[in-house]
């Protein structure tokens, strides 16, 4: 048995949060005997992923969009003479 700190730390690891150590994806596409239905499920997970990403981007340029408007109507004012 090992006694280095590494090897103490994942054996904590393992004990306390055992949901957190996930095996490298290479061991678990190994071990799925369905590897189609996994990239799949994979490619699926992504998809949805790179639409939340493409919303929150339309998103982010309506927000930038209205800060820049925001912003010049302001420095306009700001010119306008008392």
């Amino acid at each position: 048995m090992d006694s280095s700190p590494l090897w103490l730390a994942f054996a904590v690891a393992r004990l306390v949060a055992p949901h957190l150590l996930q095996p490298p994806l290479s061991l678990e596409l190994a071990a799925t005997p369905n590897n189609e239905l996994f990239v799949s499920e994979l490619q699926n997970t992504l998809d949805k992923n790179q639409y939340n990403w493409m919303r929150q981007e339309v998103k982010l340029s309506s927000v930038m969009g209205e800060a820049k408007s925001l912003k010049q109507e302001l420095e306009s004012v700001q010119q306008v003479p008392d």
